[in-house]
């Protein structure tokens, strides 16, 4: 590649990346805007959607976002999504506790910062990592089972048995994808590959 060939690629993504930075900013108060106003329980999907379109709406660019369906496609937890930080109210007080879910379903950009209504007690952003740690994998392992007989599944089950799919944003906002139809992978691959993932490389 010559010389002005470089200077041209790096100039369309210093744009593109300029671009993105400004529609994430404008993402942040409407993602806390909607997790407060617009927010519906059991319904993980359709929050994500309606997000998508909201944003969309508002002229933001969603082709760096993904949505992302997470299902127990394992024997743990009777095939349940087991959340250690899920939004939850104690006599109408806002606190996270420990849910179970058939599935769920998050929205992921393409800097790895995770869009989930159902994340602890208040509109939080964080990176996949974190968001991973806190919101599934932080319990030990039940080597044994748990002395109090609790409900456990463990980290390293979630890992291996939690599934994930991506669905690109405009084919969520289009209701047309068929989630039964598209690859997967378990949780600890995509956390080790979640930027070739997004990208739509193995």
């Amino acid at each position: 590649m010559n010389l002005s060939k470089l200077i041209l690629v790096n100039t369309l993504f210093f744009i593109a990346a300029s671009a993105w930075a400004s529609d994430r900013e404008r993402l942040l108060p409407l993602f806390s805007d909607r997790y407060h106003n617009a927010y519906f329980s059991g319904r993980c999907g359709d929050n994500i959607i309606n997000f998508l379109r909201k944003a969309n709406e508002q002229g933001i660019d969603t082709r760096n976002i993904s949505m992302v369906l997470i299902q127990n496609k394992g024997f743990s937890g009777f095939g349940m999504v087991n959340a250690e930080a899920a939004r939850d109210s104690v006599r109408g007080v806002p606190v996270a506790s420990e849910k179970n879910w058939y599935h769920h379903v998050i929205a992921i950009d393409s800097e790895g910062f995770v869009y989930d209504f159902d994340y602890t007690e208040r509109p939080l952003i964080t990176d996949l990592n974190t968001y991973a740690e806190k919101m599934f994998l932080n319990e030990p392992e039940c080597i044994g089972g748990r002395p109090s007989g609790e409900f456990c599944i463990g980290r390293t089950d979630k890992l291996n048995d939690y599934t994930i799919k991506i669905i690109p944003s405009d084919v969520a906002i289009s209701g047309e994808d068929d989630a039964t139809e598209l690859p997967s992978v378990n949780l600890k691959s995509f956390l080790q590959n979640w930027k070739d993932l997004l990208k739509g490389r193995p």
